[in-house]
């Protein structure tokens, strides 16, 4: 599946909107990153999502992400499927079960998720295990939004993958401009660490990126889940 298919599929979505009572929100962005030292680490993402009420408590979201990596001539993909529980207006929990492609390999994830306001701040995270051909993983990851003032937030996110003796870690912090009624605009820089049989490598690089959300939700309640999403232009 090509990032222009995915993104097809997702606008597609997008129109679908107005016919359905059933979807309470959805949302279209993308997301560049490039290393500060001028490395091999850098590629484009883009992603779309719908969420659908079955219950007032009870509703099921995809998203569809894909991946042009700028030192890889092969585009990878990913979809994912969430089942959520809303608690109150406060709390969700969930559970997700993905699909990661690239160059014809396939890695299915699988795991929980959940999603607060705390202390004023947007919080998700999730936990979950990565089953491929050419070995497993354990995955989490954690990110959180703080509003400032004037349609400014500051982010934060973090990401690790832990396989054996192969571990791989990304860590980010940013900012967030809200548009009244409109598109989010946002940039951040981070660090994505990689540790195979006790060599680590390290690289610095900075993201920027837009999305725009829809419905009376003002987007989906969880975010894509993949490897790629840790793994910045890998």
């Amino acid at each position: 599946m090509s990032y222009k298919a995915v993104i097809t599929a997702a606008t597609l979505c997008v129109v679908a909107y107005p016919v359905s009572a059933q979807v309470t929100g959805g949302s279209l962005g993308f997301t560049y990153s490039l290393p500060t030292d001028g490395g091999d680490l850098g590629g484009t993402s883009y992603y779309g999502a719908m969420e659908y009420a079955i219950t007032r408590d009870f509703s099921i979201a995809g998203d569809l992400s894909g991946y042009r990596l700028d030192n890889i001539n092969t585009d990878a993909s990913s979809v994912t499927l969430h089942g959520i529980y809303h608690v109150d207006d406060m709390v969700s929990v969930g559970a997700f079960y993905g699909v990661d492609n690239l160059g014809g390999s396939e890695a299915n994830l699988y795991g929980i998720e959940a999603g607060t306001e705390l202390y004023g701040a947007q919080v998700e995270g999730f936990l979950g295990r990565v089953d491929a051909s050419d070995g497993d993983a354990n995955i989490l990851g954690v990110d959180a939004t703080y509003g400032i003032a004037n349609g400014f937030s500051v982010t934060g996110n973090a990401g690790i993958s832990r396989e054996d003796d192969n571990n791989i870690s990304r860590y980010a912090l940013g900012t967030q401009y809200d548009l009244a009624d409109g598109p989010q605009f946002f940039a951040e820089v981070g660090t994505v660490s990689a540790e195979s049989n006790g060599v680590t490598t390290e690289n610095t690089f900075i993201g920027v990126g837009a999305r725009i959300a829809i419905g009376t939700q003002r987007g989906t309640t969880f975010d894509p889940r993949s490897l790629f999403e840790i793994l910045p232009g890998f």
